[in-house]
């Protein structure tokens, strides 16, 4: 009997955890966030976590001379890790390969990443011009 008694409380501990579920997705760090390409007409922002990483896929045509970069205007809160990387795939129904570009960035562990607001922008630009032939901007919320 008295190995229920002391067993009580654990059990009890248990049991709040799995009625609370696990804490909200928010609160979890270190996590990967994926957006795409139907992403950029977002208007709540995306928030994150430090050490998070947002990895962006957007689509692009390589033959044209027009490739995805890091605006300068963009958020300074995310940091771009290695290059952009090409991709390849398939759009069910379409014919032929469609390429990508995936970016990835990390939220700083240091306190250095400012909080608050801000936009994720990446323009489709020729090299050497300003001029964007298609924007994608994703507002972005550092707790």
């Amino acid at each position: 009997m008295t190995r229920w008694i002391r067993t009580l409380p654990a059990l009890a501990m248990v049991g709040m955890y799995l009625a609370a579920g696990p804490p909200p997705r928010e609160s979890r760090a270190g996590e990967t966030r994926k957006l795409t390409e139907k992403d950029k007409d977002r208007r709540e922002p995306l928030r994150v976590n430090r050490d998070d990483t947002v990895e962006v896929r957007l689509p692009e045509q390589r033959g044209t001379g027009y490739a995805w970069r890091k605006a300068a205007d963009s958020t300074t809160s995310l940091e771009l890790v290695g290059e952009p990387v090409e991709e390849k795939g398939e759009v069910p129904g379409y014919p032929g390969i469609v390429e990508y570009r995936l970016f990835r960035f990390r939220v700083p562990r240091e306190p250095r990443a400012t909080q608050g607001k801000s936009n994720l922008k990446l323009i489709y630009t020729r090299p050497r011009s300003n001029r964007a032939a298609n924007t994608f901007s994703v507002p972005i919320e550092v707790k």
